[in-house]
């Protein structure tokens, strides 16, 4: 099992979006497969794996975080629900 130190950590400001109240994205360094990307939609975390890295960076500079999620993310990933604690 990984401890938090082995993951990279980033997140955006994402209070501008009505939709999305929270994004975080947690990489492995030297890994391959992506990353997690864990957004909080209206109070309900979802966890999403495997997110290649130049998702999360589109993400972060896209002018509607919804509408990127909706086009470019949902759907498209392994998705958990989350209730844990970060």
């Amino acid at each position: 099992m990984r401890s938090n130190s082995d993951f990279k950590k980033d997140t955006v400001n994402t209070s501008k979006s009505s939709f999305i109240r929270g994004a975080e994205f947690y990489k492995i360094p030297g890994a391959s497969a992506g990353g997690y990307l864990i957004l909080n939609l209206n109070g309900k975390d979802y966890i999403h794996r495997n997110v290649p890295e130049k998702v999360w960076t589109r993400f972060k500079g896209a002018s509607s975080f919804g509408s990127y999620y909706n086009s470019n993310i949902k759907g498209k990933f392994r998705l958990d629900l989350g209730d844990w604690n970060r």
